[in-house]
């Protein structure tokens, strides 16, 4: 789905969403008030530096914040179902009926397969697995099952491979393993977390057009969590920019590249290569603040060029143009020729753009 073409309910709906971490040390506020949508058949990107709370808003989806130290603080999220909708922050996390949407409804591949899948059981046994506890079939229809799951991301030889075990694939083959397990119960959202960390860059091109082939050929929708933002301009449809626990920018992804408002996103553009490019990469200066610590007011203001004295108090995410929304007090009355808000000249220093 492109952007502009959803309509009705979304799929998934986080409102105002709060994970925080109680340690003897302090309280780490991950995810600090996020909302975000996702529509039907949309692929959303997620991006931001380590730190920034975009694994953690994953977790809380899918209910895994270990707790204690984690606890969903504050926040809804919304899954709108066949039957109607369901604020998942309200179930309990090892309940029947979560259990019942973790791994059928959502699922989830992990950042790293190696340490996600099983050591001491094949492949084949831990998608079987899955199929059995949702879909309630026995155990040679869960393997024949598990091994068109394997031949449905192109896994060489599924038939032998499904009595593989993970060392025994590549960094590659176990990824298409893990994202066999994750559709293999059809699920209407895909949550992809870093999906192409430590592959090649053949290997990423493959596993990236195998995720968008089968969103294609199901009703699937994706919530893409990355860093890398080569990534993001491939396949998302809209994109949401976190620090340090907070959206600070969304956007279709087009607008997002060409038009970046915030400060951070721009720093985060300006510091991609690209081929044929000549001028230095310029890295956002400074470092994450301590989560313990976190900035009073706008929360980048310490590494930003524009910070000025009203960024001691905390901006809203505001929508400047239809679809576009900033938390940035550099965009209030900002004007365009014909008096809406937004658009306009580019503030000194603003970032061009890439192509996408």
């Amino acid at each position: 789905m492109r952007a502009g073409e959803r309509q009705g309910a979304p799929l998934l709906d986080i409102r105002d969403l709060k994970t925080h971490f109680f340690t003897d040390d302090g309280v780490v506020r991950a995810v600090d008030g996020v909302s975000l949508s996702i529509g039907r058949r949309e692929t959303v990107g997620v991006v931001g530096e380590s730190g920034c709370g975009k694994s953690v808003m994953a977790f809380s989806i899918m209910r895994l914040v270990q707790s204690p130290p984690g606890r969903l603080a504050g926040g809804e999220i919304l899954f709108y179902r066949n039957s109607g909708p369901i604020d998942l922050a309200r179930l309990d996390p090892k309940g029947a009926e979560m259990r019942g949407i973790r791994g059928n409804e959502i699922s989830m591949i992990f950042q790293e397969p190696m340490t996600s899948l099983s050591p001491v059981h094949t492949v084949g046994d831990q998608i079987g697995e899955a199929i059995a506890l949702h879909q309630g079939v026995r155990r040679r229809e869960a393997r024949e099952r598990a091994v068109e799951a394997l031949r449905r991301v192109r896994l060489p030889r599924p038939e032998r491979q499904v009595d593989a075990y993970p060392h025994e694939l590549s960094g590659g083959m176990r990824q298409r393993a893990m994202i066999a397990m994750s559709l293999a119960c059809g699920p209407s959202l895909l949550i992809a977390d870093e999906p192409t960390t430590a592959l090649d860059v053949t290997v990423q091109a493959q596993i990236l057009g195998l995720m968008r082939r089968l969103q294609a050929e199901g009703e699937m929708s994706i919530l893409l969590i990355t860093h890398d933002l080569g990534v993001i301009a491939s396949v998302a449809d809209r994109v949401a920019v976190m620090y340090l626990g907070k959206v600070v920018e969304s956007a279709d992804t087009r607008t997002l590249f060409r038009d970046p408002r915030h400060p951070y996103t721009q720093g985060l553009l300006r510091s991609i290569p690209r081929v044929g490019r000549r001028e230095r990469l310029t890295p956002i200066e400074g470092s994450v603040p301590d989560p313990f610590e976190v900035p009073s007011g706008c929360r980048f203001a310490p590494r930003c060029p524009h910070a000025m004295a009203r960024c001691g108090e905390e901006p809203r995410l505001t929508e400047v143009v239809p679809g576009h929304r900033v938390s940035c007090w550099l965009e209030e009355g900002r004007e365009t020729a014909d008096g809406r808000q937004g658009g306009g000249t580019r503030r000194p220093g603003a970032f061009g753009g890439v192509e996408t």
